[in-house]
């Protein structure tokens, strides 16, 4: 009985233990676990803070983002603004500026204008005593060629004879297509360019062999200049200004 008790005893004792290791395992195995949730809540835990930071990183440059662009808009806004009311600036000078010219030019246009009258006025008085005076010729023989002369030469009253007796001839030109407007115009002769106007010339006739050449008008700018009393009475008179043409 005594072996079969030392027996029953060692089995009791070898199952305990058995027993014992299986739940010293199972509760390794359960710490085990434990350490391992506990690891990857930790991580998740920290990957959550990661994604929160970052996440707050992002909402923290976007938040910079947008005050640069609110920024850079208001500056923007602010440089446009400038600028418009620096161009509606600019725009009120030119305005002030064209309409200050505009109203000199009318000045202008208005004492050249008077000019123009006053110096029609005495060529008409003067080119009147020259057809007056012209009376104390008769039968005079003449060429076309005088009549060039005497637009050249200023004899005003024997050039009113002229023209009441061959009205024609003020168109006569010489050889190299002068005619006696352009005669009176080059010599400055104010009441031989009225009487050859008032008598129907041509204000656009052209010097040269094939009348290529200048105007009377032309002649007289480049002899006397612009401001000069027998350019303002052609351009009273609306003479053409043309230049020679020059072969092409």
């Amino acid at each position: 009985m005594k072996a079969e008790e030392k027996a029953a005893a060692a089995a009791a004792a070898a199952a305990a233990e058995a027993r014992r290791r299986e739940e010293e395992e199972a509760a390794a195995e359960a710490r085990r676990r434990a350490a391992e949730s506990i690891r990857i809540a930790e991580e998740e835990e920290a990957s959550a803070a990661e994604v929160r930071k970052r996440a707050e990183e992002e909402a923290t440059a976007a938040a910079e983002a947008k005050k640069r662009v609110e920024e850079e808009a208001a500056a923007a806004a602010k440089k446009a603004e400038e600028e418009a009311s620096e161009e509606a600036k600019r725009a009120a000078d030119r305005r002030q500026r064209q309409e200050q010219s505009e109203e000199n030019r009318s000045e202008d246009v208005i004492q050249e204008q008077n000019r123009y009258v006053a110096i029609r006025e005495n060529v008409e008085i003067e080119a009147n005593k020259a057809r007056e005076a012209a009376k104390q010729f008769e039968d005079e023989v003449f060429m076309a060629a005088d009549v060039r002369y005497a637009a050249s030469k200023g004899q005003n009253d024997l050039l009113a004879y002229y023209i009441a007796e061959r009205p024609n001839w003020i168109h006569a030109k010489d050889r190299n297509g002068w005619h006696p407007l352009h005669e009176a115009a080059r010599a400055g002769n104010l009441v031989g360019v009225e009487l050859l106007v008032s008598a129907g010339c041509d204000l656009s006739s052209r010097t040269g062999r094939n009348g290529n050449g200048g105007t009377a008008l032309w002649w007289a700018i480049q002899r006397y200049g612009e401001n000069h009393d027998v350019v303002s009475l052609l351009r009273s008179h609306n003479a053409l200004e043309a230049g020679p043409e020059t072969a092409g």
